[in-house]
C-alpha cells in the first residue's frame, strides 16, 4: 500500500534523530485499511478504544462541523450527522470484518473502554503493558504520573458531552446505523 509505505517513511523521517522502540498513534480512521496497517507493521500492536455509539457520533460530528464552519461559511449541520454516521458504521463494519477474518491477529488487538482509560489512566496503561508484554520501566512510569498530574485539570475536558440533536441525528438512528 503506497499509502502507509509514504507514511511509514514519514515517522522514520520524524524519528531519524530520536529513535525511539515505538510509535504511538492515535487516529481512529485507521480502522478504515487495518489490512494495509498490519501489512506495512506487521508488529503493530492496537489499543481499541470504546466508547458509547452516540457520544462518538455526537464528538465527532462535533468537530467535523466546528472544522467545517472555519472554511465555509454555510454548513449543512444535518447533512454532517448523516454524512459521518454513515462514515462512522462503514469504519466499524470494515474493523470487525477484518479482526473475524484475521484472528491470528487477536493478540495484536487489546479493546478497552473509554471510561476506564479516563477515570484510571494508569491503571489502563498498566494493563495495556501487560497485555502486550511490554516492559514498563521506572522512568516512563514516572514519566507517566507527572503527565497526569500536570493534565488533571484537562480531565473534565475529556468528558464534555455532545448532543446528537446538534446534528439532527437521534439515539434510534445511531443504535440502528451502529
Amino acid at each position: 500500500n503506497r499509502g502507509y509505505a509514504f507514511h511509514k517513511r514519514f515517522l522514520q523521517h520524524l524519528q531519524w534523530q530520536r529513535a525511539g522502540n515505538r510509535w504511538l498513534l492515535n487516529m481512529p480512521f485507521q480502522l478504515f485499511a487495518l489490512d494495509a496497517l498490519f501489512e506495512t507493521y506487521p508488529n503493530a500492536l492496537v489499543v481499541h478504544v470504546h466508547r458509547s455509539p452516540k457520544d462518538v457520533v455526537a464528538s465527532w460530528c462535533s468537530l467535523v462541523g466546528a472544522v467545517r464552519k472555519e472554511l465555509i461559511e454555510e454548513v449543512d449541520l444535518d447533512a454532517v450527522g448523516q454524512k459521518e454516521l454513515e462514515v462512522i458504521a462503514n469504519m466499524v463494519d470494515h474493523s470487525m470484518d477484518f479482526r473475524a477474518k484475521n484472528s491470528h491477529l487477536q493478540k495484536q488487538f487489546l479493546d478497552v473502554h473509554y471510561d476506564d482509560l479516563i477515570n484510571g489512566p494508569m491503571e489502563m496503561v498498566k494493563k495495556i503493558y501487560r497485555h502486550f508484554k511490554i516492559p514498563m520501566n521506572k522512568r516512563a512510569r514516572d514519566s507517566m504520573w507527572a503527565f497526569i498530574n500536570e493534565n488533571k485539570e484537562h480531565k473534565d475536558k475529556l468528558k464534555r458531552s455532545y448532543a446528537l440533536e446538534e446534528v439532527h441525528l437521534t439515539e434510534e438512528q445511531v443504535r440502528t446505523a451502529l
